[in-house]
């Protein structure tokens, strides 16, 4: 996720190798929530929130403190996806979908 976005906008290679990094890192270590080792001492609509936080920190090295924005944005959309889904009302494959979307919707506006 971080080359695409890294490669969308362009700030030279150092930023993208880090926003791949930043990504790789996000991904491996806070997962979506779910059985993230991390994070598993909170509740569990807790530990979605603070994954959806992470993700959209991780595009740092392309937004700069923007980052922080897209973060907030990224943490409500995935902790209003938790809640979403324990109500049946949205499941995978739209589940995944929505994440990247929501999760990333900033870095086209910036």
């Amino acid at each position: 996720m971080g080359v695409p976005i890294g490669l969308l906008a362009w700030k030279g290679p150092i930023a993208l190798l880090t926003c791949a990094g930043a990504y790789f890192i996000a991904t491996n270590l806070f997962g979506y929530g779910e059985k993230t080792p991390i994070l598993k001492y909170l509740p569990k609509p807790i530990r979605f929130a603070v994954s959806g936080f992470i993700f959209g920190l991780a595009s740092f090295p392309i937004l700069g403190w923007w980052s922080l924005l897209q973060a907030g944005v990224s943490a409500l959309a995935f902790y209003i996806l938790f809640l979403l889904d324990e109500k049946n009302i949205v499941k995978n494959p739209w589940q995944e979908l929505l994440r990247g979307l929501f999760g990333t919707i900033l870095m086209g506006v910036l």
